[in-house]
């Protein structure tokens, strides 16, 4: 807007100045009096004042607007830097936040199975625990798992899952409390200090009176194979005259 009136003040201007020519010229040639002349050179100054004016004000406007541009583009450009600076610490928070959580995750004792407590290691405050060190021992509920250790020569090639069992506790006459049903779940393939590991399944209810838990010691008798009484005899006498 400034610019149009300064451009039309110029226009004014040069209108004004030649006006006031024409007029001296005039006034020279005796066409208009001395004072129109005057008056006519009094306006192009009037007209020329005003021009200069609007043209140093639209000057002095557009050299602001350039200074503002450049303080603009040089405030965009520290907000940029900033925004970057502020991504790249986030970056970085985010990364220490996700290897924190490792670590605690770490540090967290977790049990692989629901249950009740029945042992616990005896560690002191301030011991290091490594990884998959046993700290308790868990009981999950459900049926009860007899574990037994067989001598391998009688044992290995006889005892295989399925063959049905008979646990003895001890300390609690099988004549009076009876035997606990037992049965073969699972055989190890390998030996643990020179004996072979056997895994039983046992019901908890299946001894009068007494309330099947962990820690009950006892004996395993597995049934291997059935003969009859002939056929032991038989077997028997021949080893004796062997």
């Amino acid at each position: 807007m400034r610019r149009a009136r300064a451009t039309e003040a110029d226009a004014a201007s040069r209108l004004a100045a030649d006006i006031a020519r024409r007029h001296v010229e005039d006034s020279e040639a005796g066409g208009v009096s001395q004072a129109d002349a005057i008056r006519a050179r009094a306006d192009a100054r009037r007209a020329a004042a005003v021009r200069d004016a609007l043209a140093e004000d639209a000057r002095r406007i557009a050299t602001e607007a350039q200074s503002r541009g450049g303080r603009n583009s040089a405030r965009r450009e520290e907000l940029e830097r900033m925004r970057l600076a502020l991504a790249d610490d986030q970056a970085s928070t985010t990364a220490l936040a996700t290897q924190l959580r490792i670590d605690i995750a770490g540090r967290v004792v977790r049990a692989p199975v629901s249950g009740i407590v029945a042992d616990v290691q005896a560690v002191a405050p301030g011991a290091i625990v490594v990884a998959g060190q046993r700290l308790a021992t868990i009981l999950p509920a459900g049926d009860l798992i007899v574990v037994a250790a067989f001598d391998p020569a009688n044992g290995l090639g006889r005892i295989r899952s399925g063959q049905r069992a008979t646990l003895r506790l001890a300390g609690y006459p099988w004549t009076e409390y009876g035997v606990v049903p037992a049965r073969v779940e699972r055989v190890a393939g390998e030996l643990r200090d020179g004996r072979m590991r056997v895994e039983l399944s046992a019901a908890r209810g299946a001894i009068r009176g007494v309330a099947l838990a962990h820690g009950l010691a006892g004996s395993v008798e597995v049934a291997v194979e059935h003969v009859s009484p002939a056929r032991l005899l038989m077997r028997t006498a021949g080893g004796a005259l062997r």
